[in-house]
């Protein structure tokens, strides 16, 4: 039997309940005769998917922390063997922007070295945060092997990103860059990637565990049932589904809406609802799971999703809440921002709305509820959109191929 390829994944946190996403990617990845090792700089205790314990994920995450208290030790273990002091200087040279930059790497690269048994059966390298890329270029280039940038878009206010001179050492190095979307790929592209090297593959969506039980439409006199999932963050733009919560009971319509995330921003939204006098008609969860999410899909009629683009360019470029919404039945109300109306097909199976608009979204949500709405007929498009379109295992399998052809290269 051939030995299976190995895949360092890298991610800076892991396990984590607000990243499905990467769940359903390792599963594929298993899938696909991959053998799978994780990074990553924090390990997490909290909450998360089902599917990590299903598969025995834990099992097979490293914790590889990067602060100075980590460095000193293989730095000083290495006095003993010089040739690895000269090739990570010879590395650091290649991949440094500054001075400074050039003393860490020197640093990140003895440590590198201190683990090298057990990086050394290693195939390629899949990063999934450009920080972390910057650091895994340093193993790659001690291991010979490819590595792999999954550009998920720029990070929310309050991360930090790489420096200009190092992201374009980065996108100079990295073998294969992944993006969502075509507005990824541009936005990658304005980073400094070259087009070359991208290649556009969506996030999948595992359909099996996202079962068509759509709700049927609610009468005039009925309740509607609204949800929106999303991190707790400004950027997710929940105030403004709050504000279209207001605008929706003043003008009659019986509605609750659900708000599912985790996240700083939950304790405001709170407030906001307080204030403008429907919180008896929100609730807020946080740590569900993804058995629990689905049962959520299945029990609301729509999903608002209303992130909005931030000052800093953190915008959303998938929206993989939307196929989880429109694989079960749950209608699509989503702003038109980032790359989300790539991944719909407005009028046919969702309805788009200006981003930061309050009215908006209460438009739509009553567009919805008149009576030539074909809301069936939405329905059964949209699951056939994610059926399509980001199916977990036709990705895993495109996933799978430009893995092997990197490796093969």
């Amino acid at each position: 039997m051939d030995k299976k390829a190995k895949v360092i994944v890298v991610a800076p946190r892991f396990p984590a309940i607000n990243q499905p996403w990467i769940d359903t990617y390792l599963e594929q990845l298993l899938k696909n005769n991959f053998d799978v090792t994780i990074y990553s700089e924090n390990y997490s205790n909290d909450i998360y998917g089902e599917k990590v314990d299903t598969l025995n994920l834990t099992d097979r995450v490293v914790r590889f922390p990067f602060e100075r208290k980590n460095l000193i030790t293989p730095a000083i273990v290495s006095l003993i063997r010089p040739w690895r002091i000269m090739k990570s200087v010879e590395i650091s040279k290649a991949i440094s922007s500054d001075t400074k930059s050039f003393i860490k790497n020197i640093f990140y690269a003895l440590k590198f070295f201190s683990k090298i048994e057990s990086f050394k059966d290693a195939s390629i390298i899949h990063s999934h945060s450009e920080g972390l890329t910057y650091k895994f270029l340093i193993l790659s280039k001690i291991l010979d092997i490819p590595i792999i940038q999954t550009f998920h878009g720029l990070p929310p206010m309050g991360v930090k990103q790489l420096n200009e001179k190092k992201r374009e050492i980065l996108y100079k190095n990295v073998s294969r860059v992944l993006v969502n979307t075509s507005f990824s790929s541009e936005q990658v592209q304005q980073l400094g990637c070259d087009k070359k090297i991208i290649t556009i593959i969506p996030q999948g969506l595992p359909l099996s565990e996202f079962p068509f039980s759509p709700m049927p439409k609610p009468s005039p006199e009925g309740g509607l049932n609204v949800i929106t999932v999303g991190r707790f963050h400004r950027d997710k733009g929940q105030g403004y589904a709050i504000g279209a919560l207001k605008r929706l009971m003043s003008s009659g319509v019986n509605i609750k809406w659900t708000f599912i995330g985790v996240g700083p921003d939950i304790d405001r939204l709170k407030r906001l609802a307080m204030r403008l006098g429907v919180s008896s008609r929100t609730s807020f969860i946080s740590g569900l799971s993804s058995k629990k999410l689905v049962e959520k899909y299945s029990s609301n009629h729509v999903l608002v999703l209303p992130s909005i683009s931030s000052k800093e360019g953190h915008v959303e470029t998938q929206g993989v809440v939307i196929q989880e919404a429109q694989a079960t039945g749950c209608l699509a109300v989503v702003s038109r921002t980032g790359g989300i109306p790539e991944c719909v097909n407005e009028g046919d199976d969702a309805i788009l709305f200006r981003q930061r608009s309050s009215r908006d979204i209460a438009e739509s949500i009553c567009r919805l509820m008149t009576e030539e709405f074909p809301w069936e007929e939405f329905q059964n498009k949209a699951r056939l959109n994610v059926e399509e379109n980001f199916s977990a295992d036709v990705i895993g399998e495109r996933m799978a191929t430009i893995i092997m052809k990197l490796i093969e290269a």
